[in-house]
């Protein structure tokens, strides 16, 4: 694990220490803020239980002086029914849905706000008898759904019972300690030598320490502050992840518009450049069709590969093919090979290196005219013209096999190989374009969807492309912005946006990984195309003097 890696570990600890002792769910907090923030390194679970539970034991050794055998009893009895439905419904692959961990975080936000605002607290603990701990045990049965909160939800349970906000804490993070224990043990089992290692145990004690401060903050607190702000917080994030999930389109999300399909050219009536795209498209979605990595695809994905190579050797270049083998990639045999198809220009050791790259391949059942014939034919197009009069730059232009599923978002995605290869060996890359689906433009009104979120800055008309960059890849963005403004007249939507997984969905993700900056040109997908992943995705449906246009702006960038 590198220094990014680590701090993403001690971050996430901290955080999840803390909000396993806090009402705002540790559960939720686990789930969602790798997802929102995109990091791949989550310290271990059983660490965070682990930790919250020691923190929690730690809190009821400090005060067990005013902890009375009956509350002892009354506790654990009502940590029973919860510890069965915890194992019923552990793992549930719907409650972790990141909608089911929003819903849950805002019901229970609210029902702790009107509990904080209608409990009478008046009670202290040492009134407590049977039915309240019977509704004490119900409401731990809840807490098994992640986003719940088992702080929260004894809580809330504390206050409508009428306890003092101090009270119910103490009562919540009492009761919360049984529960977490077993499932620390739970989580716990199989973890051997390998999984007891410094990630572990730093993340154990970051967790521990978070969550007793924690704890320790939140009994101060409410000694004159109610909960509105725990509650307050448990709506906004829940809100907020809402927002996010719905980023995420259906695959066919165009297809609910219900357009006819634009006119298009007829291929007499189409110039030079685009006539060229239009046989290069054909030769792939047409002459071979289905170029996927699952058999009997393979085939046919080495027709595209061989394809490829034969254009680049007509364009002058002696094409590299670079091969990879596929590792726990789903249907596909472990050992298989796939190849990379790779062209240079200049020295690529040097300064500034560009790398303009295309997946060739297709999901399975759809020839993958847009999808990504169309970028593919762009990058070989490029390879052309910039042979014939080479930019000033350094670049490396990449036709990727595998991007699709099952490779999809794994390391078994050609791109991922080949950013990981240039890290090791230490290139100076500026930047990576990636030419994800560069074919279907629309402009009627209402030809257009988008994030909901965005949908007031986004066009209704699909005559654009897409320039997506992640934060990192701001300064890089800009300069392909500017330029591209300065020679072309095809509308580019420039977007800098988080690393959520609806804006991963292309080769610039194993760059982005690799540290490298990294943009997304797209014509949108299936917020615009109603054919994506379809059979219907053909080469007739594509505009091709748009992606003239889009290949006259790359051009015009790579010589600026």
């Amino acid at each position: 694990m590198g220094p990014q890696g680590l701090t993403q570990t001690l971050l996430l600890a901290l955080l999840g220490g803390a909000a396993q002792v806090l009402p705002v769910s540790g559960s939720a907090h686990r789930l969602l803020f790798p997802w929102i923030l995109q990091w791949n390194n989550s310290p271990p679970e059983a660490a965070l239980l682990w930790g919250g539970t020691l923190a929690l034991l730690l809190h009821a050794w400090r005060e067990r002086s005013v902890l009375s055998s009956g509350l002892l009893r009354g506790v654990l009895l009502a940590a029973l029914p919860a510890a069965l439905s915890w194992l019923a419904l552990k793992g549930s692959p719907a409650l972790q849905k990141q909608e089911c961990v929003a819903l849950a975080l805002i019901l229970f936000g609210l029902l702790l706000l009107a509990a904080d605002r209608k409990g009478r607290m008046s009670r202290g603990l040492e009134e407590l008898g049977p039915r309240d701990y019977a509704a004490l045990a119900l409401a731990q049965v809840l807490a098994a759904a992640p986003g719940v909160s088992l702080i929260g939800v004894s809580m809330t349970a504390g206050l409508l019972l009428g306890l003092r906000r101090v009270e119910a804490a103490r009562l919540a993070a009492l009761a919360a300690a049984p529960l977490l224990l077993a499932a620390a043990l739970w989580s716990s089992r199989g973890l051997g030598g390998a999984g007891l290692g410094l990630p572990f145990w730093t993340a154990l004690l970051l967790s521990t320490a978070a969550g007793f401060g924690a704890l320790r903050l939140l009994l101060r607190w409410l000694e004159n502050r109610d909960l509105g702000v725990f509650g307050l917080y448990r709506v906004g994030l829940g809100l907020l992840v809402l927002l996010l999930a719905t980023a995420q389109p259906p695959v066919n999300m165009a297809s609910k518009l219900k357009l006819s399909p634009p006119p298009r050219k007829a291929v007499s009536e189409l110039s030079p450049r685009a006539a060229r795209l239009r046989r290069h498209v054909t030769a792939l979605a047409g002459d071979i069709g289905e170029r996927a990595a699952i058999r009997p695809g393979q085939r046919k994905l080495n027709q595209a590969r061989d394809y490829v190579a034969r254009q680049f050797e007509a364009c002058g270049y002696a094409p590299s093919l670079e091969p990879y083998h596929a590792l726990w990639m789903g249907a596909v045999k472990n050992g298989t090979t796939f190849y990379n198809v790779a062209v240079t220009l200049g020295d690529q050791d040097a300064e500034g290196l560009w790398v303009l790259g295309a997946h060739y391949d297709t999901t399975s059942d759809t020839p993958g005219a847009d999808d990504n014939a169309s970028g593919t034919a762009v990058l070989l197009e490029l390879a052309c013209a910039l042979k014939r009069s080479p930019p000033k730059r350094p670049v490396r232009l990449v036709a990727y096999s595998t991007e699709e599923p099952p490779a999809f978002d794994t390391l078994n995605m050609g791109s991922a190989h080949d950013a990981k290869a240039l890290k090791a060996r230490g290139a100076k890359v500026e930047g990576m374009i990636s030419l994800e689906m560069l074919g279907y433009f629309d402009d009627r009104p209402g030809s257009q969807l988008w994030f909901p979120f965005l949908k007031w800055i986004i066009p209704e008309r699909g005559d654009f492309l897409a320039l997506v960059a992640n934060r990192r890849s701001w300064a890089f963005w800009r300069t392909v912005r500017r330029s591209w403004r300065r020679h072309s007249g095809l509308p580019l939507l420039p977007l800098v946006m988080p690393e959520l997984a609806a804006v991963r969905t292309s080769d610039h993700q194993g760059y982005w990984d690799a540290g490298f900056p990294a943009l997304m040109l797209t014509d949108s997908a299936s917020y615009r195309n109603p054919n994506y992943h379809e059979q219907s995705d053909l080469p007739d449906t594509l505009d091709y003097e748009a992606m003239g246009k889009a290949a006259d702006a790359l051009e015009a960038v790579l010589r600026d």
